[in-house]
Order: C-alpha cells, then sequence, then structure tokens
C-alpha cells in the first residue's frame, strides 16, 4: 500500500525519488510526482479512475 501522507513532497522520499525510479519515469515519459499529488487527493481509487478515463497507464510528462 502507498503511504502518500508521510512526505508533503514525494522527492523528500527515497523510495520514491532514486536513480531507478529517475531512469523509469524518463523511459517511460510519465510524471510520477503528479500521479502521488493525484492519488493524495484523489485518493487509489480516484486515481485509478481517472487514469481509465483517460485511456493512460500514467500521467505523462
Amino acid at each position: 500500500m502507498l503511504d502518500t501522507q508521510q512526505f508533503d513532497d514525494p522527492r523528500e522520499c527515497k523510495k520514491f525519488h532514486n536513480l531507478f525510479s529517475k531512469v523509469i519515469g524518463f523511459v517511460l515519459r510519465s510524471d510520477r510526482r503528479a500521479c502521488i499529488y493525484q492519488i493524495k487527493e484523489l485518493g487509489l481509487e480516484g486515481h485509478a479512475k481517472a487514469m481509465v478515463d483517460l485511456r493512460r497507464p500514467s500521467i505523462r510528462r
């Protein structure tokens, strides 16, 4: 389960903001930080529904 309450900014989390995640974000052209903020705002189910509505697996950069 994703704990989005622990850090105000996802960049402070070492699990989120590390070299491997940066490379994956660059290759897939996804804005992982925007996804985390959307999960905080809409909840996990709301985020999943928004991505289904957009027909995308992630928020693009």
